[in-house]
This record gives structure tokens, C-alpha cells and sequence, in this order.
């Protein structure tokens, strides 16, 4: 049996966890790529609260971009951020 991306994330948060979806988490999301996919994995394929916070690497010249983006997502996705 093969498991989704989406299924063995919940599966392995499930069953190393060190915190119970209570406790809440803060994600800080860069916009890119691999923090974009994690808030996804942690927003609808765990009950845990989060929080998402914007971190700037200032790496690319449209960083601010990237942060009106993340926020945007955020928005749609109904995550406080």
C-alpha cells in the first residue's frame, strides 16, 4: 500500500509527536516552495492550531511580494497570520 504525501505527514506527526494539536504551533512560512507545502500539510491534513508568521530571508529582490503573497494565502485558507 502506498501512502499519499499528505497521508504519511499526518501518519508520522501522529506518531512522533511531541506536542498534542492543542498546544497549537507558529509556522514561519518564507513563501517558498517547501514552507508553502508545510502550512498546506499542517491546515488540512492535521488538527493542530496554527499560527503562521511571515520570515523574510530578503534572498530575492521581491521578497515584500512573497510576504503579500503568503498573507493572501493565509487569508483564503482561513489561517491567522
Amino acid at each position: 500500500m502506498s501512502l499519499t504525501l499528505a497521508d504519511a505527514f499526518a501518519r508520522g506527526i501522529e506518531k512522533d509527536a511531541l506536542l498534542s494539536p492543542d498546544d497549537g504551533l507558529i509556522l514561519a512560512l518564507s513563501g517558498g516552495a517547501d514552507s508553502s507545502v508545510l502550512l498546506h500539510l499542517f491546515r488540512f491534513h492535521t488538527e493542530y492550531r496554527i499560527l503562521a508568521a511571515h520570515f523574510d530571508h530578503a534572498m530575492r529582490r521581491r521578497s515584500r511580494d512573497e510576504m503579500l503573497w503568503v498573507k493572501g494565502l493565509c487569508r483564503a485558507w482561513d489561517v491567522p497570520f
